[in-house]
């Protein structure tokens, strides 16, 4: 049960998606910026354990900042990747591929948020004037894989900023 809840104006720049069923949730916010960057934030609880599977299409370059237990991913191509769990992680999808996601009802903590900037690689080399991006995204841009991902430590200035963006109003930060 996925619904769109903006004007139709604005739906070319932003995207909003709610869902809620048997105790677990979702809320997610996208806004495509006109520098060429997408910024996601993305809100998740639930009461118990389950597993969703999609088939993701190919993505942008992904940075993400999540506060919260980690997901549990398996590719329909064998890999498997432990994303979020208060970590700063790169990744990209190569190629459309099924992923089955799951949380866990053991964890103490139900619930996730997540801020995601996508870019494309060629675009960010421009914004930062750089003809070689740094080593983390370079290994990543030439994998081969079809969801490469790294990851990295979290500085507490990303959660300032995770809080920032996703309990903003239209005055500013609450």
């Amino acid at each position: 049960h996925l619904r769109r809840q903006l004007p139709r104006e604005h739906a070319a720049f932003e995207q909003r998606v709610h869902w809620s069923e048997q105790g677990n949730s979702l809320s997610l916010g996208s806004i495509w910026l006109s520098s060429g960057i997408t910024v996601t934030a993305m809100r998740c609880s639930w009461e118990r354990s389950f597993a969703v599977g999609v088939r993701h299409p190919p993505s942008l370059l992904q940075f993400d900042v999540t506060r919260g237990p980690s997901t549990h991913v398996l590719t329909d191509d064998g890999e498997i990747h432990v994303c979020g769990g208060e970590a700063f992680q790169i990744g990209q999808v190569k190629r459309a591929v099924g992923m089955r996601c799951g949380w866990d009802e053991r964890v103490s903590e139900h619930s996730v948020e997540q801020l995601s900037l996508g870019v494309d690689p060629e675009r960010l080399r421009q914004l930062l004037g750089a003809k070689v991006l740094p080593a983390p995204l370079e290994r990543i841009l030439a994998s081969t894989r079809a969801y490469p991902r790294e990851a990295h430590g979290t500085a507490p200035a990303l959660f300032r900023l995770l809080d920032e963006i996703m309990y903003a109003d239209g005055r500013g930060a609450r």
